[in-house]
């Protein structure tokens, strides 16, 4: 956590957009984003194939270490259509 020191004549958005940051909103962010992990993901998400596999084996690996449940329906080998489809909503 980073504790900001700024003067109030300036708004603090534009003292973390100055630090590198993105606010997460126009008034009294709570979170900012570093700009250069922003553009690195941007980039990363251009130029690399799209994996699915991977993509859903991060997801699952993220929401496993907070602790959700993960229905053992959601498989990397299946569609995120089937898993989520219009006969499977209940």
């Amino acid at each position: 956590m980073i504790h900001v020191h700024y003067c109030t004549t300036k708004p603090l958005t534009e003292k973390l957009v100055e630090m590198g940051y993105f606010p997460s909103s126009p008034v009294q962010p709570q979170i900012a984003f570093d700009l250069s992990l922003m553009n690195f993901s941007s980039f990363m998400f251009i130029h690399t194939i799209p994996n699915i596999t991977g993509f859903v084996e991060t997801i699952v690996a993220h929401l496993t270490l907070r602790k959700y449940k993960i229905p053992s329906a959601v498989s990397c080998y299946h569609p995120f259509s089937y898993i989520y489809g219009p006969t499977n909503l209940g």
